[in-house]
């Protein structure tokens, strides 16, 4: 998770893009996996490698959670974005179907925001956000409905 977290690529989308040192690192996930309202998924490919990770920051007041996501180096381009958040969210609603998730993408972050489109999310606008303008991104569990004839 450091070395994710520290690639410049990954550096560049987050909202605090400068390197973070190892001991505050492990002082943060030490805090993140004692947190009830921090979910966070590492996902791995086939041959159980891991590939990147999805964070939801969950927020009971507005009843959302806020996603951060991020792919190793070598698997971004490659369709497997869309796919991971997709799961993750699915992963999320099995807990808590009613939570929207937000996204906020850096607007210079174009594979970012269609990874979001293409697992389901619909753009709401941009805004500002800790000094960036940012697209903000949402999506909700949908439920089929069953219609009577």
């Amino acid at each position: 998770l450091w070395e994710w977290r520290n690639e410049e690529g990954m550096r560049q989308a987050s909202f605090q893009s400068a390197p973070v040192p190892l001991a505050d690192h492990e002082a943060w996930l030490a805090r993140v996996v004692m947190d009830p309202s921090i979910r966070l998924l590492v996902a791995s490919d086939e041959s159980g490698h891991d590939i990147g990770y999805i964070r939801f920051n969950i927020l009971e007041q507005a009843r959302q959670a806020e996603v951060s996501v991020c792919l190793d180096r070598q698997q971004r381009s490659r369709g497997l974005g869309a796919a991971l958040i997709a799961a993750g969210c699915e992963s999320l609603w099995v807990e808590r179907p009613e939570l929207e998730v937000v996204a906020l993408v850096k607007e210079q972050n174009a594979a970012s925001r269609a990874a979001f489109e293409a697992a389901g999310f619909l753009a709401i606008g941009t805004r500002s956000h800790d000094d960036h303008v940012v697209h903000e991104l949402r999506r909700r569990l949908v439920r089929d409905q069953v219609r009577e004839a």
